[in-house]
């Protein structure tokens, strides 16, 4: 852990002797990306102005409709009257009590049937504790630092994000020396087995379980035994994902709500033929009931291909920045369970 506390420090006080909560006010001319400052409301900022209703760092509550979801800014700023703007009291730092406030269950003090409401008095009457401003200090320097390396990684998954798009409507284009064939010409195709999450905590193991989902590559576990060898393309049958496509090798296993193509034709890469087909596999997801994608269908997908030795190259490429991508996607992830673990110890 980054910063180590002194709960000794810490005293109970009511949130309104720390902050005052003030009403926004409705931004009639909203000039969108022309203004100096932003007009905020509970999504966040929704246009421009050349005025400003405060100019102070301040913690935003919402006060209807999104009510769970404080934000802070520390430049001059509107906000329309759906929003709470705080002023601070000294000897408080600010983006402490942002960090605080994202601790309180917001929601829990609904005060309406209806659109989700917060009142003035019921945030100010709410009851907190709060260290000293050294305490403070500290705490706010080690939330922001891993804020700022979270803030960082985004910008670099956007980054590469465009760079795939970029790069895959580039390389996958089709060309007018490219052939043209239908998964099931070109992949014998078949579906996964029943394997539950009894069996692979019953039988641990090093082998991925792909199953229906998209997160975590697909994987729902490791299992003792693995039922293929090589490379594959699997794509989701059933269920929300219906659709998704993945390109796999190694030693594996599949569920039964999971697609398996094994290329028929030598030359034919299932890495490639993948990148290809995930860009418009969806289209062909039935929608009537449980969204689904049988391999009847699955085999009437056309797609384009140039030659094996191109299709190496491209699909190398583009897994090069996919490997990035998963890189700094993993790093995000650990990023976001630290400022977890953090704001648990600090608040806990």
């Amino acid at each position: 852990m980054s910063a180590t506390i002194d709960r000794s420090t810490w005293k109970r006080v009511r949130l309104g002797d720390v902050i005052q909560v003030c009403h926004g006010k409705c931004q009639h001319s909203i000039e969108s990306n022309t203004g100096k400052y932003p007009i905020l409301a509970t999504s966040g900022e929704i246009g421009r102005t050349d005025s400003y209703l405060y100019d102070k760092p301040s913690v935003l509550i919402g006060r209807k409709g999104t009510i769970d979801k404080p934000q802070y800014i520390d430049s001059p700023f509107w906000t329309i009257d759906t929003l709470f703007y705080t002023k601070i009291a000294e000897g408080y730092n600010p983006k402490f009590l942002y960090y605080l406030c994202l601790t309180i269950d917001w929601a829990s003090m609904n005060e309406a049937s209806g659109v989700p409401s917060l009142s003035a008095n019921r945030i100010e009457s709410l009851e907190v504790t709060i260290p000293d401003i050294d305490e403070q200090d500290k705490i706010t320097n080690a939330l922001s630092s891993i804020d700022k390396h979270v803030s960082t990684l985004d910008a670099l998954i956007a980054k590469y994000e465009a760079i795939k798009k970029a790069t895959v409507n580039l390389l996958l284009e089709p060309k007018a020396d490219w052939r043209t064939s239908t998964m099931g010409e070109s992949f014998d195709l078949s579906r996964g087995v029943v394997i539950s999450k009894n069996e692979i905590e019953r039988r641990p193991g090093i082998y991925p379980v792909y199953s229906s989902q998209s997160v975590n590559d697909g994987v729902l576990g490791l299992i003792d035994s693995y039922r293929y060898d090589g490379e594959y393309i699997t794509w989701t049958t059933d269920g929300a994902n219906a659709g998704t496509v993945f390109y796999r090798h190694g030693k594996f296993n599949c569920t039964n709500v999971c697609g398996i193509a094994k290329a028929r034709i030598p030359k034919m890469s299932p890495a490639f033929v993948a990148l290809m087909i995930a860009q418009y596999a969806k289209s062909y997801v039935s929608y009537v009931g449980n969204p689904k994608l049988m391999s009847n269908i699955f085999a009437q997908i056309l797609f384009s291909y140039p030659s094996a030795s191109e299709q190496r190259k491209i699909a190398e490429k583009i897994t090069a920045i996919d490997k990035v991508l998963a890189d700094y996607k993993a790093q995000l992830e650990k990023a976001r369970q630290l400022k977890a673990g953090m704001m648990s110890y600090f608040f806990g």
